[in-house]
C-alpha cells in the first residue's frame, strides 16, 4: 500500500473523527470502555479467534462505523451496542438495557417444518369464544405478514449462532418483544390469520398488551450515558432465558423456566415428587423393567 493512500486515509478517519456530533463522541467513548472490558474478562476471546476468526477489534470498528453514520437514537444505539455482543456468538453473553418499553400477546407457537402452531392460550385473556383457536391449529399470519417471514426476521437480529436455539428464540419472540433486549416492540391492534385442524382460516384482532416506555434520557446532559451503568452478572443463565422465565405462566409447558415441560411421561411412575419442590421428578419403569430417574431442572 502507497504512502499517498496511508495519507489520505489517515485524513479521512481524522476528518470523521473531528466532524463527529457530540453524542456520536459519547455513543463512541461508552462502546469503547465496553469493549475494553471485554478485552480484558472475555476468557474465550483467543480461542473465539482461531475458531471462528473472531475479534473485538473488528466487531468495535464495525460498531463504531454504525454509530459516526449518522445521529442515533438511544434505541438504535441499543440495537448497535446489541450486535457488537452477539458477534461473540456465546449464548452466556449478553446485554440488558434499562428500558420499560415491552409488549405480548397471550399465547405461544413453536415451528414445525416451515409452519406454525399455538401450543399454549392464556384462556385467562383469550375466551374460546373470542378466540377460536385451540392448541394445534396453525399460525399462519401476522398483519398480513407469513408468520415464517416475521421468524426469520427475529432470528437475522439473534447474531446467527446456533440454528436450532436461534429458531426457537425467534418463534418465542414472535408474541413477547422488550425494549431491554433491544427490540423493536410493536403496539397496536395485530390481525392473526390461523387454520383450523379442519381446514377452515379464521380471521381475527388482538391487541398488543403494551408497556410504554418510562426510561427517559437526556442526551444534552454531561452525565446522561454515566447513568448507563456497565455492570456483569456471572451467571449460567443467560439474561433472555431470565427474561422469558419471568414472564412465563406456570401452565405454559413450552416456556422458558417453568417446573414442568411439554415432555410426555416416559413410564410407569413409581415415584414423584411432591407439588413443593423445586424440581419436577420421577422414578419410572421403562419397557425392559429397568428402573429409571428423570428430574428437569427449570434454569438449566
Amino acid at each position: 500500500m502507497s504512502k499517498k493512500l496511508l495519507l489520505s486515509m489517515a485524513l479521512v478517519l481524522a476528518f470523521n473523527a473531528n466532524a463527529a456530533t457530540k453524542l456520536q463522541k459519547k455513543m463512541s467513548t461508552f462502546i469503547d470502555s465496553l469493549a475494553s472490558i471485554y478485552t480484558a474478562m472475555y476468557a474465550p476471546a483467543l480461542w473465539k479467534k482461531e475458531f471462528a476468526n473472531w475479534t473485538m477489534e473488528a466487531e468495535l470498528a464495525k460498531a463504531k462505523d454504525k454509530i459516526l453514520e449518522k445521529e442515533l437514537s438511544i434505541s438504535e444505539f441499543h440495537k448497535v451496542v446489541n450486535t457488537l455482543i452477539l458477534s461473540m456468538k456465546d449464548y452466556h453473553v449478553s446485554v440488558s438495557f434499562y428500558a420499560t418499553e415491552k409488549a405480548s400477546l397471550p399465547f405461544t407457537i413453536r415451528g414445525s417444518q416451515g409452519r406454525y402452531f399455538f401450543v399454549y392460550i392464556d384462556r385467562d385473556k383469550l375466551s374460546k369464544s373470542h378466540f377460536p383457536f385451540e392448541l394445534g391449529d396453525e399460525l399462519i399470519s401476522m398483519e398480513g405478514e407469513k408468520v415464517a417471514n416475521i421468524v426469520a426476521k427475529l432470528k437475522a437480529n439473534l447474531g446467527q449462532n446456533t440454528e436450532e436455539t436461534d429458531q426457537a428464540l425467534a418463534e418465542m419472540m414472535v408474541t413477547s418483544r422488550s425494549a431491554a433486549r433491544a427490540q423493536t416492540v410493536p403496539q397496536g391492534t395485530v390481525t392473526l390469520v390461523g387454520r383450523k385442524k379442519d381446514g377452515s382460516e379464521t380471521s381475527i384482532q388482538l391487541i398488543w398488551d403494551y408497556k410504554k416506555e418510562e426510561i427517559s434520557y437526556n442526551i444534552d446532559d454531561e452525565k446522561s450515558f454515566d447513568d448507563e451503568t456497565i455492570s456483569f452478572n456471572a451467571q449460567m443463565t443467560t439474561q433472555i432465558s431470565e427474561d422469558f422465565a419471568r414472564e412465563a405462566k406456570a401452565e405454559n409447558l413450552f416456556a422458558l423456566g417453568g417446573k414442568k415441560s411439554y415432555l410426555p411421561t416416559l413410564g410407569t411412575k413409581i415415584w414423584s415428587s411432591d407439588k413443593d419442590s423445586h424440581f419436577d421428578a420421577y422414578i419410572y419403569l421403562n419397557n425392559k423393567k429397568e428402573l429409571v430417574g428423570y428430574v428437569r431442572i427449570p434454569k438449566y
